[in-house]
C-alpha cells in the first residue's frame, strides 16, 4: 500500500483515532515525513475543519463555532484536498452517518479523486464498543482534535444511543459491499498492530500515538450507574432480541 493518503472507514469508538495515530508514526518514521491527521473532515457535526496555516500551505486544524451544512463542508473539504501539495501525507477517518448518507457518493469521490486508498477498522468486541459509544455520548468526552476525553466519574447511560450504534454496526457490511469496498484490507482492532503491519508491510511505529488504546480485560461497566441494565440491553441487541 502506498504511504501516502490513506482513509480509514469505521464506525465511531471502533479504535480509528489510536489507528490512524499509528498509521501517522508509521508513516512519519518510513518517509521523514510529518503526517496531517485530518480526523473525520466529512463528519456533519465536526467542529473543525481542515485549514491552511496563515501564509503557509501546511494544514491545521480550524475551530468552527457553527453547524457547517453537509453540502458546505464537502465542497469545502474537497477544496482543500484539491489545493494542498498532491506529496503531503495525509490520514483521515470516514464513518457511514445516518446524516451524510444521501451524499457519500461526493465524499468518496472528493477522496478518492485525492489519492487516497483505503482500509476498513472494525473491532471484535461489539460488547465494548457500543459501552465506549455510550459514555462519549452522555458525558461529550470524545477523542478528538483538542485530545482524548477520559470518564473519571459515575455515568448514568442512555439507551437509545447503544441502540442508535448497533444498527449502524449491523448495517456497516452492507455500506462496504454497496460502495465498492468488499475487498478492502481490513483491520481488526483487536489484532490492528499485527495487520497494519501486513497491510503497510512493515514494523508499525507508536511515535505518535497519544491515545490509550482499550482493552478487553478492562471492565467496561466500572463508571456506569445503571450497569446492570445497560448490560442486559446490550446482550438482548447482540443476540437478536
Amino acid at each position: 500500500m502506498d504511504l501516502k493518503r490513506i482513509c480509514i472507514l469505521g464506525t465511531p469508538r471502533c479504535g480509528s483515532q489510536y489507528v490512524s495515530q499509528l498509521i501517522s508514526g508509521t508513516i512519519k518514521e518510513a518517509t521523514g515525513e510529518h503526517v496531517y491527521n485530518m480526523l473525520e473532515p466529512f463528519t456533519p457535526n465536526a467542529d473543525y475543519i481542515p485549514a491552511f496555516e496563515p501564509g503557509t500551505r501546511k494544514l491545521m486544524h480550524k475551530v468552527i463555532d457553527y453547524k457547517m451544512p453537509i453540502e458546505e463542508r464537502i465542497e469545502y473539504v474537497s477544496s482543500i484536498l484539491q489545493e494542498c501539495d498532491p506529496n503531503i501525507p495525509l490520514v483521515m477517518k470516514l464513518f457511514p452517518y445516518e446524516a451524510n448518507l444521501n451524499d457519500l457518493d461526493k465524499i468518496l469521490d472528493a477522496i478518492r479523486n485525492n489519492g487516497f486508498e483505503f482500509i476498513c477498522l472494525k473491532r471484535n468486541n461489539l460488547e465494548q464498543q457500543l459501552i465506549s459509544y455510550a459514555l462519549s455520548f452522555s458525558t461529550g468526552k470524545w477523542t478528538d482534535h483538542a485530545g482524548e476525553g477520559k470518564v473519571t466519574n459515575p455515568v448514568m447511560i442512555q439507551l437509545y444511543p447503544i441502540r442508535y450504534l448497533y444498527n449502524m454496526l449491523t448495517n456497516f457490511n452492507s455500506f462496504l459491499s454497496k460502495y465498492g469496498f468488499a475487498d478492502v484490507p481490513v483491520i481488526q482492532y483487536e489484532n490492528c498492530l499485527e495487520d497494519l503491519s501486513t497491510i503497510l508491510n512493515r514494523k508499525i511505529s507508536i511515535s505518535e500515538v497519544t491515545v490509550r488504546k482499550q482493552r478487553d480485560e478492562t471492565d467496561p461497566y466500572r463508571f456506569i450507574v445503571n450497569a446492570d441494565s445497560v448490560k442486559q440491553f446490550i446482550q438482548r441487541l447482540i443476540n437478536g432480541n
